[in-house]
């Protein structure tokens, strides 16, 4: 139960019985650790309780690894004809991946909160619906824009070829 109430020397007694598997003096402050002692710290920290706890920590990896890094190309990079479509639907792409972002923190600080106690009941803090959603719709509409372009691009010889052949014409 006091390690429990207190997280700081649990983790601080679980490393120590990796530094000090077996009954002898501690080498903290000299006194014997008893067999006993040491049945009493392993039956606390179980197998199925490590278990938790990296599966808890793999969690937090993914959960930080899930943040959005994204640099949308520059309206420069676009034909003139696209530029202030492009320059409308990129508008909200940063406020979105923003408020992903900082969705993905909160989340991130709650599953670290577990990380720290693991044994205690907790409940993750409320996220926004659609939050995923308003970024792929935007990044969608952003490719569909920048297919349009590369097709202008890729037909520009043959469309050159024909303008030039209808003014001959």
């Amino acid at each position: 139960k006091h390690l429990e109430d207190h997280p700081e020397i649990e983790r601080w007694v679980e490393s120590g019985l990796q530094i000090h598997p077996q009954e002898g003096a501690c080498e903290f402050c000299g006194n014997t650790v008893t067999e006993d002692r040491l049945s009493v710290f392993q039956a606390h920290f179980s197998k199925d309780l490590a278990e938790h706890k990296r599966k808890v920590e793999n969690l937090l990896h993914r959960v930080k690894s899930a943040e959005i890094r994204l640099a949308p190309p520059k309206e420069a990079e676009f034909n003139p004809q696209f530029r202030d479509s492009y320059k409308v639907v990129v508008e909200s792409l940063p406020k979105a991946i923003e408020a992903f972002n900082l969705a993905v923190k909160t989340l991130a600080e709650d599953v670290q909160r577990k990380v720290d106690a693991p044994r205690k009941q907790m409940e993750p803090a409320p996220l926004a619906e659609g939050l995923a959603s308003t970024i792929t719709d935007a990044v969608d509409t952003i490719n569909t824009l920048i297919e349009e372009n590369n097709k202008l691009a890729d037909n520009f010889s043959t469309a050159k070829a024909e303008a030039t052949k209808r003014v001959r014409y």
